[in-house]
């Protein structure tokens, strides 16, 4: 028997707000608001985006080692600020929980619609 969709869509409006409601989650959203507004981040992370840009900008193959190295050091300043570190560790169990809702359930669709059922 199939689901009619405004159940199946009741569902699942139902489950992302759990998800939006969850304490991980709400934890999340409270550091990247904080980050946001962190002018320390800001600027941190403006040096890596105009690192970033400088090197694949780049044609020469000598100075693209060097500005490689100089978006790696502005990649690592913002990576090992303590705000983002902390955001990184609040975002590993949101990251899993959608990982384990992807695998649980749509994988067995992907299979389904991708693999040798066809």
């Amino acid at each position: 028997m199939f689901m009619e969709k405004e159940h199946l869509l009741a569902l699942t409006y139902q489950l992302r707000d759990l998800i939006n409601n969850d304490e991980t989650f709400l934890i999340l959203r409270n550091l990247e608001h904080d980050l946001d507004l962190n002018e320390e981040i800001i600027e941190l992370s403006t040096k890596m985006h105009v690192a970033l840009e400088a090197f694949e900008k780049c044609d020469s193959d000598q100075e693209k080692i060097i500005l490689q190295q100089r978006l790696h050091e502005a990649k690592l300043a913002l990576d090992m600020h303590p705000l983002v570190r902390e955001y990184y560790k609040a975002y590993q169990p949101v990251r899993l929980m959608y990982q384990e809702i992807q695998t649980s359930l749509f994988t067995p669709f992907n299979l389904h619609f991708c693999g040798d059922f066809i």
